[in-house]
Protein backbone atom coordinates (compact mmCIF):
# COMPACT_ATOMS: atom_id res chain seq x y z
CA UNK A 1 0.00 0.00 0.00
CA UNK A 2 1.77 3.64 -0.82
CA UNK A 3 2.23 5.53 2.19
CA UNK A 4 0.19 8.73 2.25
CA UNK A 5 2.53 11.76 2.37
CA UNK A 6 2.14 15.69 3.94
CA UNK A 7 3.30 18.04 0.99
CA UNK A 8 2.58 21.47 2.25
CA UNK A 9 2.91 24.07 0.58
CA UNK A 10 1.70 27.48 2.12
CA UNK A 11 0.05 30.23 0.38
CA UNK A 12 2.21 32.79 -1.16
CA UNK A 13 3.14 35.68 1.12
CA UNK A 14 2.77 34.00 4.15
CA UNK A 15 5.69 34.88 6.46
CA UNK A 16 4.51 32.11 8.94
CA UNK A 17 2.77 29.12 10.05
CA UNK A 18 0.85 29.01 13.73
CA UNK A 19 0.70 25.19 13.93
CA UNK A 20 -2.10 24.00 16.51
CA UNK A 21 -1.86 20.69 18.11
CA UNK A 22 -4.97 19.03 19.34
CA UNK A 23 -5.18 15.82 20.59
CA UNK A 24 -6.72 13.53 23.76
CA UNK A 25 -10.12 15.70 23.67
CA UNK A 26 -12.02 12.45 25.16
CA UNK A 27 -15.07 13.69 24.32
CA UNK A 28 -18.26 12.10 26.12
CA UNK A 29 -15.67 11.39 29.28
CA UNK A 30 -17.27 13.15 32.13
CA UNK A 31 -13.86 14.36 32.49
CA UNK A 32 -14.06 16.39 29.28
CA UNK A 33 -16.90 18.92 30.60
CA UNK A 34 -14.48 20.86 32.95
CA UNK A 35 -12.78 22.07 29.80
CA UNK A 36 -15.17 22.04 27.50
CA UNK A 37 -15.37 26.15 27.92
CA UNK A 38 -11.58 25.96 26.89
CA UNK A 39 -11.93 23.99 23.57
CA UNK A 40 -14.16 26.20 22.41
CA UNK A 41 -11.94 28.96 23.21
CA UNK A 42 -9.13 27.69 21.11
CA UNK A 43 -11.35 26.85 18.46
CA UNK A 44 -12.74 30.68 17.84
CA UNK A 45 -8.83 31.53 18.16
CA UNK A 46 -7.67 28.86 15.40
CA UNK A 47 -10.91 30.03 13.47
CA UNK A 48 -9.73 33.83 13.33
CA UNK A 49 -6.12 33.10 13.31
CA UNK A 50 -5.10 34.07 9.16
CA UNK A 51 -2.21 32.00 9.43
CA UNK A 52 -3.67 28.91 11.93
CA UNK A 53 -3.53 26.03 10.55
CA UNK A 54 -4.34 22.24 12.79
CA UNK A 55 -3.43 18.80 12.79
CA UNK A 56 -5.56 16.59 15.48
CA UNK A 57 -3.58 13.17 16.73
CA UNK A 58 -6.41 10.88 17.73
CA UNK A 59 -8.57 9.88 20.88
CA UNK A 60 -10.42 12.99 20.71
CA UNK A 61 -13.40 10.50 21.59
CA UNK A 62 -13.46 8.95 24.66
CA UNK A 63 -14.87 5.42 23.37
CA UNK A 64 -14.92 2.64 26.50
CA UNK A 65 -16.25 -0.20 25.49
CA UNK A 66 -17.10 -2.50 27.55
CA UNK A 67 -14.32 -4.79 26.78
CA UNK A 68 -11.92 -1.79 27.28
CA UNK A 69 -10.47 0.43 30.03
CA UNK A 70 -12.70 2.99 31.04
CA UNK A 71 -16.53 3.32 32.62
CA UNK A 72 -19.55 2.92 29.84
CA UNK A 73 -21.84 3.48 32.40
CA UNK A 74 -20.38 7.34 32.83
CA UNK A 75 -19.85 8.30 29.34
CA UNK A 76 -22.06 11.31 28.29
CA UNK A 77 -22.46 9.69 24.42
CA UNK A 78 -22.34 6.38 22.50
CA UNK A 79 -19.50 5.86 20.69
CA UNK A 80 -21.63 7.28 17.49
CA UNK A 81 -22.70 10.68 19.17
CA UNK A 82 -19.36 11.43 20.40
CA UNK A 83 -18.02 11.34 16.91
CA UNK A 84 -20.72 13.66 16.06
CA UNK A 85 -19.76 15.97 18.97
CA UNK A 86 -16.12 16.08 17.89
CA UNK A 87 -17.25 17.29 13.89
CA UNK A 88 -19.38 19.35 15.17
CA UNK A 89 -16.83 21.63 17.39
CA UNK A 90 -14.66 21.35 14.80
CA UNK A 91 -16.44 21.88 11.61
CA UNK A 92 -15.62 25.78 12.32
CA UNK A 93 -12.27 25.43 11.29
CA UNK A 94 -11.92 21.94 8.98
CA UNK A 95 -11.03 24.12 6.25
CA UNK A 96 -7.39 24.97 8.28
CA UNK A 97 -6.86 20.85 8.94
CA UNK A 98 -3.50 20.06 7.39
CA UNK A 99 -4.43 15.86 8.70
CA UNK A 100 -5.83 13.63 11.20
CA UNK A 101 -4.20 10.95 12.97
CA UNK A 102 -6.00 7.65 15.10
CA UNK A 103 -5.44 7.08 18.64
CA UNK A 104 -5.33 3.92 20.73
CA UNK A 105 -9.09 4.90 22.63
CA UNK A 106 -10.39 5.16 18.86
CA UNK A 107 -8.43 1.51 18.11
CA UNK A 108 -10.66 -0.23 20.31
CA UNK A 109 -13.29 0.14 17.79
CA UNK A 110 -10.80 -1.14 14.50
CA UNK A 111 -9.61 -4.55 17.23
CA UNK A 112 -13.33 -5.21 17.80
CA UNK A 113 -15.14 -4.37 14.93
CA UNK A 114 -12.80 -3.24 12.03
CA UNK A 115 -14.49 0.17 12.61
CA UNK A 116 -11.87 3.47 12.21
CA UNK A 117 -13.42 5.75 14.53
CA UNK A 118 -11.11 8.87 13.83
CA UNK A 119 -11.26 8.24 10.00
CA UNK A 120 -15.24 8.39 10.16
CA UNK A 121 -14.62 12.26 12.00
CA UNK A 122 -12.21 13.24 9.37
CA UNK A 123 -14.61 11.94 6.59
CA UNK A 124 -17.56 13.88 8.34
CA UNK A 125 -14.94 16.59 8.29
CA UNK A 126 -14.12 16.43 4.95
CA UNK A 127 -9.90 16.45 5.94
CA UNK A 128 -6.97 14.24 5.03
CA UNK A 129 -7.05 11.20 7.37
CA UNK A 130 -3.07 9.30 7.29
CA UNK A 131 -4.09 6.39 9.61
CA UNK A 132 -1.29 6.00 12.52
CA UNK A 133 1.13 9.16 11.56
CA UNK A 134 1.57 12.52 9.64
CA UNK A 135 4.49 12.39 7.91
CA UNK A 136 6.04 14.89 5.27
CA UNK A 137 6.40 18.68 4.97
CA UNK A 138 5.32 22.53 5.77
CA UNK A 139 7.11 24.66 2.92
CA UNK A 140 7.20 28.39 3.19
CA UNK A 141 8.66 29.84 0.20
CA UNK A 142 9.65 33.46 -0.04
CA UNK A 143 10.49 33.92 -3.31
CA UNK A 144 11.59 31.62 -6.35
CA UNK A 145 14.99 31.33 -5.06
CA UNK A 146 14.37 31.07 -0.94
CA UNK A 147 12.65 28.57 0.38
CA UNK A 148 11.46 26.36 3.82
CA UNK A 149 11.16 23.03 4.27
CA UNK A 150 10.15 21.99 7.86
CA UNK A 151 10.33 18.24 7.43
CA UNK A 152 7.03 16.90 10.08
CA UNK A 153 6.39 13.93 12.12
CA UNK A 154 3.01 13.66 14.35
CA UNK A 155 1.79 10.73 15.80
CA UNK A 156 -0.57 9.51 18.64
CA UNK A 157 2.08 7.26 20.06
CA UNK A 158 1.67 4.24 22.46
CA UNK A 159 3.51 3.55 26.41
CA UNK A 160 5.22 6.39 27.99
CA UNK A 161 5.03 5.16 31.81
CA UNK A 162 4.55 6.92 35.12
CA UNK A 163 7.64 9.29 34.99
CA UNK A 164 8.16 12.59 32.82
CA UNK A 165 11.29 11.30 31.78
CA UNK A 166 9.69 8.29 30.60
CA UNK A 167 7.34 10.38 28.98
CA UNK A 168 9.79 12.63 27.38
CA UNK A 169 12.01 9.68 26.03
CA UNK A 170 9.09 8.12 24.68
CA UNK A 171 8.50 11.50 22.53
CA UNK A 172 12.26 11.39 21.59
CA UNK A 173 11.91 7.73 19.96
CA UNK A 174 11.09 9.63 16.77
CA UNK A 175 14.58 10.33 16.05
CA UNK A 176 15.15 6.75 16.60
CA UNK A 177 12.98 6.13 13.16
CA UNK A 178 13.14 9.64 11.25
CA UNK A 179 17.32 11.43 11.26
CA UNK A 180 15.83 14.23 9.36
CA UNK A 181 12.87 15.61 11.26
CA UNK A 182 12.79 18.87 12.59
CA UNK A 183 9.22 19.17 14.43
CA UNK A 184 8.06 16.11 16.23
CA UNK A 185 4.65 15.89 17.61
CA UNK A 186 3.11 12.70 20.38
CA UNK A 187 0.34 12.85 22.00
CA UNK A 188 -1.11 10.00 24.14
CA UNK A 189 0.78 10.24 27.36
CA UNK A 190 -1.71 13.59 28.09
CA UNK A 191 1.97 15.69 29.44
CA UNK A 192 3.03 18.84 27.97
CA UNK A 193 6.77 19.25 27.27
CA UNK A 194 9.24 20.67 24.58
CA UNK A 195 12.43 18.95 23.92
CA UNK A 196 14.93 20.88 21.78
CA UNK A 197 18.52 19.13 20.25
CA UNK A 198 21.09 20.53 18.23
CA UNK A 199 23.45 18.37 15.74
CA UNK A 200 24.96 19.09 12.65
CA UNK A 201 24.66 17.79 9.20
CA UNK A 202 26.85 18.37 5.94
CA UNK A 203 25.06 19.04 2.87
CA UNK A 204 26.55 20.47 -0.25
CA UNK A 205 25.55 21.93 -3.75
CA UNK A 206 28.19 24.15 -5.47
CA UNK A 207 30.02 24.35 -1.97
CA UNK A 208 30.02 21.74 1.34
CA UNK A 209 27.91 22.94 3.99
CA UNK A 210 28.27 21.87 7.77
CA UNK A 211 24.52 23.28 9.03
CA UNK A 212 23.24 23.47 12.45
CA UNK A 213 20.41 21.64 12.92
CA UNK A 214 17.61 22.31 15.60
CA UNK A 215 15.10 19.03 16.38
CA UNK A 216 11.61 20.57 18.68
CA UNK A 217 9.92 17.81 19.68
CA UNK A 218 6.26 18.04 21.60
CA UNK A 219 4.51 15.89 24.10
CA UNK A 220 0.97 17.67 23.33
CA UNK A 221 -0.74 17.73 26.26
CA UNK A 222 -4.81 17.03 26.77
CA UNK A 223 -8.18 18.37 27.41
CA UNK A 224 -9.11 15.90 30.26
CA UNK A 225 -9.59 16.99 34.00
CA UNK A 226 -7.63 15.11 36.68
CA UNK A 227 -10.61 14.91 39.18
CA UNK A 228 -12.06 11.67 39.29
CA UNK A 229 -10.35 10.32 36.11
CA UNK A 230 -8.72 7.19 35.66
CA UNK A 231 -5.48 9.04 36.22
CA UNK A 232 -6.28 10.01 39.44
CA UNK A 233 -7.65 6.54 40.22
CA UNK A 234 -4.35 4.95 38.79
CA UNK A 235 -2.32 7.56 41.50
CA UNK A 236 -0.61 8.87 37.48
CA UNK A 237 0.48 12.53 38.58
CA UNK A 238 -1.58 15.33 37.77
CA UNK A 239 -0.84 17.05 33.95
CA UNK A 240 -1.65 20.53 33.14
CA UNK A 241 -4.75 20.49 30.54
CA UNK A 242 -3.63 22.12 27.20
CA UNK A 243 -2.06 22.37 23.75
CA UNK A 244 0.86 23.93 21.76
CA UNK A 245 0.87 26.84 18.83
CA UNK A 246 4.08 25.97 17.56
CA UNK A 247 4.66 29.26 15.28
CA UNK A 248 6.90 27.74 12.14
CA UNK A 249 8.54 30.64 10.18
CA UNK A 250 10.88 31.39 7.30
CA UNK A 251 14.19 30.47 7.66
CA UNK A 252 17.05 32.55 7.86
CA UNK A 253 19.46 31.65 4.81
CA UNK A 254 23.20 32.05 4.25
CA UNK A 255 24.42 34.56 1.51
CA UNK A 256 25.67 33.70 -1.38
CA UNK A 257 23.80 30.59 -1.35
CA UNK A 258 20.26 31.16 -1.11
CA UNK A 259 18.84 27.46 -1.02
CA UNK A 260 21.01 26.84 2.04
CA UNK A 261 19.28 27.88 4.94
CA UNK A 262 22.08 29.34 7.88
CA UNK A 263 20.46 27.30 10.21
CA UNK A 264 17.33 24.98 10.74
CA UNK A 265 14.73 24.71 13.06
CA UNK A 266 16.65 27.52 15.28
CA UNK A 267 13.74 30.26 15.52
CA UNK A 268 10.86 27.97 15.71
CA UNK A 269 8.70 29.33 18.86
CA UNK A 270 5.58 27.88 20.64
CA UNK A 271 3.10 28.58 23.06
CA UNK A 272 0.58 26.68 25.67
CA UNK A 273 -2.47 27.43 25.41
CA UNK A 274 -3.92 26.67 28.82
CA UNK A 275 -7.86 25.19 29.24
Amino acid sequence: MTEKLLDHKATKGTKCINLYVLCDWHVGAPTFEPNRRGVNKLIKRIQNDKDGLWIALGDMTENALKCSVGDVYEVRLSPHQQCDEVARLLDPIADKCLGMVSGNHGKRSYIKAGIEIDRMIAEKLGVDYYGHKICGRINITKNATVTSDYHIVAMHGLGGGRTKGAKVNMADRILDVYSCVDLGFIAHTHHLNWSIDKRYIITSNKTVYKRQKVTHIFNCGSALDYVNSYAEMGMLKPAVEGHWMVKIPQMTHSKGDKSHPKFIGKNIQAEVIYF
